[in-house]
């Protein structure tokens, strides 16, 4: 049986947010890329064997560039080789519980598969948080792994490539609540199962779960980054 179910909150548990209760959270990680920080960030060249089983691509370093005044940049390529090259980012340090946040604009097209997610590869029970996956279209999922279980909620919020917004997830003994815009979309209940530190990662795959770009995708592709913060609690 699957630890995870959806849950109905509060409206106080939906609020404890740092926007809406900043004396009770510490920002712990405020992010803008003016540099990749090595201390802070790493790349990815092959993916773990969990990711590379189902991606199409391949990730290339040079995928991964700051933008000038700030900001953070992840860039899909054409193939080349039998592969499309892609970008991603790891955090270094890794975090148990919290307010995770970005501010991001994503490509829009099908066939690729941006996301802003929380993992440890290192754990045999592949604990994962998808604190969006957009699939180059309207639908994105916010979803909870552990153990091989899944349970993922679809959102369809209109074209999210016109514009940036806010992706977030509360995180913490008993429930992951995400947020877009500072609006909630859905709250996960965990069962307590998903208790060890994770790292953050944000990258732009593309084909896998996304399906295979078409002959009229447009390459190259950008996922854009303003920021990604984190807030613990006081």
């Amino acid at each position: 049986m699957t630890p995870f179910h959806v849950d109905t909150l509060s409206k106080d548990a939906i609020s404890d947010t740092p926007q809406l209760n900043p004396e009770g959270w510490a920002l712990v990680l405020d992010e803008h890329f003016n540099s990749i920080d090595p201390a802070t960030w790493q790349t990815w060249g092959t993916p773990p064997a969990p990711v590379g089983v189902h991606v199409d691509t391949i990730f290339d370093p040079s995928c991964v560039e700051t933008i000038d005044g700030g900001g953070l940049r992840l860039i899909a390529k054409d193939l080349a080789d039998g592969k499309y090259p892609g970008g991603i980012i790891e955090s270094v340090p890794s975090f148990t519980y919290g307010y995770f946040e970005t501010r991001c604009k994503v490509p829009r097209g099908a066939g690729f598969w941006p996301a802003f997610w929380l993992w440890d590869r290192h754990d045999a029970t592949l604990p994962e948080i998808d604190i969006f996956e957009n699939l180059g279209l309207d639908t994105f999922y916010m979803s909870t792994h552990y153990g091989g279980k899944l349970l993922s909620v679809p959102c369809n919020t209109g074209d999210l490539s016109l514009g940036y917004h806010n992706f977030s997830a509360r995180w913490d003994e008993t429930n992951v609540i995400f947020y877009v815009d500072d609006t909630v979309r859905a709250a996960i209940n965990h069962g307590g199962v998903l208790n060890a530190p994770q790292y953050i990662l944000l990258d732009l795959f593309i084909g896998g779960w996304s399906g295979t770009p078409p002959p009229e995708t447009v390459f190259p592709a950008y996922f854009d980054v303003d920021y990604i913060k984190v807030w613990q609690k006081t």
